[in-house]
């Protein structure tokens, strides 16, 4: 595992990202997510190899029109393939979650936009607006679980990502709002 203290450190609305070594085919770091805080539905051109290293983390994933959801444990590991799988990273939980992350494939790019954005002092868009009239409901379960997330629009470095604000509390009924940007 990549050494946390040589990343660069970004804040972002729901935590931050640690971002570690970056080259066409391997980018190391970390998500710290903040509780009751999800990280928006994404992929990447990549297969994602996770590390649960603090807390606990709820995995949505998306292979297909369900999500599944996987909890992971401090030590848990889980991979995300094939590269371009859509996911969600939820923290439904009282205490912050850290993930480690290793991506086999190309997201320089991505990585690349981030550093810049960073050195400019840009911020997380602190405008935010639902995303549309009538939501659009994708239901993510597992047994009895459910997940109910509220996604809404932000631009965060040049990009429209879409923000889940997951609910108070994990007994709650939840669904996940998806839709892919």
């Amino acid at each position: 595992m990549y050494d946390i203290n040589k990343c660069q450190k970004i804040a972002i609305e729901q935590g931050a990202l640690h971002l570690g070594l970056s080259n066409p085919k391997q980018s190391v770091g970390y998500l710290e997510l903040n509780p009751k805080q999800s990280l928006t539905l994404h992929n990447r051109p990549a297969v994602e190899k996770l590390t649960q290293v603090k807390g606990k983390c709820d995995m949505i994933v998306y292979k297909d029109s369900k999500g599944e959801i996987i909890t992971l444990n401090e030590g848990d590991t889980l991979t995300i393939e094939p590269a371009g799988t859509y996911h969600i990273h939820n923290n439904p939980y009282d205490e912050a979650s850290l993930t480690y992350w290793d991506f086999d494939g190309d997201i320089t790019h991505l990585i690349e936009q981030l550093r810049s954005s960073d050195k400019e002092g840009m911020k997380t868009g602190s405008e935010r607006l639902p995303i549309g009239s009538q939501p659009s409901y994708a239901e993510a379960t597992e047994g009895q679980a459910r997940y109910q997330t509220v996604a809404w629009q932000a631009k965060w470095f040049g990009f429209t990502l879409t923000i889940y604000d997951p609910p108070a509390s994990h007994s709650e009924s939840r669904r996940t709002r998806a839709s892919c940007v």
